[in-house]
């Protein structure tokens, strides 16, 4: 069974848009916001900030989420043929966390695979510095990955520009699609 999972509130909204695209799989959306979890369409979810830390630039906050979630989550994704890891890289979950849990797959030999975004440049320094950790940490441990990058990427750079009267949150909608997009193309889940 391949399993997507969603890594922080708004990888979750991404992965919850691959429901019923796949034969055999499963989405697992690992929540930070107690208030979003009704509102999010997953096969398993799981809050893991039971603390209620703040997590959203925080690399070391998304690795303690991570870290006290970890054997219920591995528990989750020990018989998957393919586990799919969405991030958004930059914010706590998206980094920290999904390093975290990249390494433990690692080390259990499940086989995996990382799909995230870079962060916008008006994102600012933290969430940039974030991004370069991480995709830093993936590499160490010969993770496969694949960076959409909303900076360069000439779909979502065209759409943006088309609506920049629009609330910022398109722009966003926008590089959700992209990776849903990356997802689907049959060569991105081979098993």
């Amino acid at each position: 069974m391949i399993k997507f999972v969603g890594m922080g509130d708004k990888a979750c909204k991404i992965v919850e848009k691959l429901k019923d695209k796949y034969d055999h799989s499963q989405i697992i959306a690992l929540i930070e916001n107690t208030e979003l979890a009704d509102k999010i369409d997953a096969d398993v979810k799981l809050l893991i900030n039971e603390y209620n830390l703040i997590c959203y630039d925080d690399f070391s906050n998304g690795q303690k989420h991570m870290q006290r979630n970890k054997d219920n989550i591995l528990e989750l994704l020990k018989d998957s043929k393919l586990v799919v890891l969405v991030a958004c890289f930059g914010t706590g979950c998206g980094s920290g966390g999904c390093f975290e849990l990249a390494k433990s797959l690692n080390d259990k030999k499940i086989p995996f695979k990382v799909i995230g975004s870079k962060p916008f440049w008006f994102e600012g320094k933290k969430l940039a510095q974030n991004f370069s950790t991480v995709i830093s940490e993936l590499k160490e441990i010969a993770a496969p990955v694949k960076i959409i990058d909303p900076n360069s990427n000439k779909n979502i750079m065209e759409k943006t520009s088309r609506n920049m009267n629009k609330p910022l949150g398109i722009v966003f909608d926008f590089l959700d699609e992209e990776i849903v997009l990356t997802i689907l193309k049959k060569k991105f889940i081979k098993v």
